[in-house]
């Protein structure tokens, strides 16, 4: 099949609603639920591994934006290895991109119903996570352009909450916080599987 005659998906996001989708999947996996395990596993070394971290992301998100430049078709992931590789490496990436973000979402749902039963003891951790997921799958079902809206309003909220802390937070720090550098264990590994691994039974009841 041509590439002219081949179905294209409806560009129905812009430019700010995909950098929405991705700001969310970031601050809500990567802030709000692994953060804090990763800090409490290696310390203040945690702050290197950061920056090691969003250079390596920098550099990923960078190979992605000229695969998508050299290839502007739908298909994303899949579409780079299909054309690139082979159908089969295509295929390959397209569902561990598919399960990945499956992941990302679970530990964002059970992130998000761990905090909002802190904040307003209702149900459960478990009942709200799964609500949660309920929810955003139904927006998601009434309008892709819609569900980019509630997205990126959701991002600024937490955004300007996140900065609130950063600024108000900046006084408190104190560098003998920062000595030792680490405290790494011998099972630190361990521990650290748990960064996407969050058993259910870990959540406060």
């Amino acid at each position: 099949m041509s590439d002219t005659n081949k179905e294209e998906l409806l560009r129905t996001l812009t430019l700010k609603d995909a950098v929405g989708v991705g700001l969310g999947a970031i601050i809500g996996a990567g802030i709000f639920v692994v953060t804090g395990i990763a800090a409490g596993v290696s310390g203040p070394a945690f702050l290197i591994g950061l920056i090691a971290a969003g250079t390596i992301a920098a550099f990923n998100g960078l190979s992605s934006a000229q695969l998508a430049a050299v290839h502007p078709h739908s298909g994303g992931t899949y579409e780079y290895g299909y054309r690139l590789l082979n159908p089969a490496f295509g295929f390959s990436a397209g569902w561990m991109f598919l399960i990945s973000k499956l992941s990302a979402a679970g530990v964002v749902a059970i992130g998000f119903g761990s905090y909002f039963y802190q904040l307003i003891p209702v149900a459960s951790p478990t009942v709200i996570s799964i609500a949660a997921v309920i929810f955003l799958t139904a927006a998601n079902y009434y309008g892709i352009k819609k569900a980019g809206m509630l997205n990126l309003l959701i991002v600024a909220i937490t955004l300007l909450s996140l900065l609130y802390l950063v600024f108000n937070g900046i006084a408190a720090v104190r560098l003998d916080n920062f000595t030792p550098l680490h405290h790494l264990e011998l099972r630190a590994s361990q521990k650290l599987q748990r960064c996407y691994f969050l058993p259910l039974r870990d959540m406060p009841e």
